[in-house]
């Protein structure tokens, strides 16, 4: 028979090792390593360059080809708004999608309140992992999936027009039908977090957190997905080509962004959801900190190559 004092210790053990389970499944900590690249948009002095803080180095070159961007508030501190009339995006200068067996891409959106007839591109890498607003009021996200026996990505096998997947062997497309039946932000111009996500058996996107409808990646028909793909084009934020590189093909968006992130895992709901509530700089992103306005010796050049 147990004496009452080592009857007591061990509860008092058993309840401390109930605490820590507990703790631990209520949080959720997202590694800075697994951090491809992140944009803040804090960075308004530095003009034309948008400073990547995951310490990667991916820095970003603003294109203008119509005018000037605009920053604005933004969900945490600045975020750049875009007139798609100005053909304005950001080039992020290199492919950063390429050959990820998992990822996730986040982005605070506030969509102008106005009706679209083309698609708007988020973020994303032409032919590799594309992610859009279409004209159907539908977040889409679509990837072309490699695999032992499907190494590379064949020629197109649908319109440059048609932002569907006809073949599964060539593209494969997640939907989020967005409510309503002519989409605007809940209050016409609020912002709204969107991520897409993709791992070894689904891809998906997600509003506000809340799960989205799945496309299982395991059972395709080139066999088991080696990556979700890989091209030659730039990463960009925004349009310049991210749903179809042909000229006067446009994908601006139109709307303000914030707080951009790419991942090379795949989060959990509960990880969007501390990005959303906290921002990408609670996770302790790995890039050096810029010397405030006055002091600001940085270059395009210098940052270009890692200086």
């Amino acid at each position: 028979m147990k004496t009452p004092a080592t009857w007591f210790t061990l509860t008092y053990i058993g309840l401390i090792g109930v605490s820590l389970v507990f703790t631990n499944m209520g949080s959720a900590e997202i590694d800075p390593s697994t951090v491809v690249a992140a944009y803040l948009f804090d960075n308004t002095e530095n003009d034309g360059v948008v400073i990547d803080w995951s310490g990667n180095n991916n820095h970003g070159e603003i294109g203008r080809q119509g005018g000037r961007i605009d920053y604005v508030e933004g969900k945490f501190g600045k975020a750049i708004h875009f007139n798609p009339d100005r053909k304005n995006c950001i080039d992020l200068g290199k492919p950063l999608l390429n050959d990820l067996q998992e990822f996730t891409i986040v982005a605070w959106v506030n969509k102008d309140a106005e009706d679209w007839s083309n698609t708007q591109a988020i973020m994303g890498q032409h032919d590799a992992i594309e992610w859009m607003l279409t004209r159907r009021s539908t977040l889409m996200l679509r990837a072309y999936p490699l695999s032992e026996t499907h190494k590379k990505k064949n020629g197109h096998k649908h319109p440059h027009n048609q932002a569907g997947c006809l073949s599964v062997k060539e593209c494969i497309s997640a939907l989020l039908k967005l409510p309503g039946p002519d989409f605007k932000w809940e209050d016409e111009e609020s912002w709204v977090h969107l991520a897409a996500i993709g791992d070894a058996a689904i891809m998906r996107n997600t509003r506000n957190a809340a799960r989205g409808v799945q496309k299982r990646v395991n059972k395709l028909s080139i066999g088991p997905m080696t990556s979700y793909g890989a091209s030659k084009f730039n990463t960009k934020i925004a349009g310049c080509g991210v749903f179809d590189d042909q000229e006067g093909v446009p994908d601006f968006l139109g709307g303000s962004i914030d707080e951009v992130a790419i991942f090379n895992v795949a989060l959990s709901l509960d990880d969007i959801k501390t990005l959303m509530a906290e921002g990408l700089e609670s996770i302790g992103l790995q890039g050096k900190p810029i010397e405030p306005a006055g002091k600001l010796a940085v270059t395009w050049g210098e940052l270009k190559n890692g200086g």
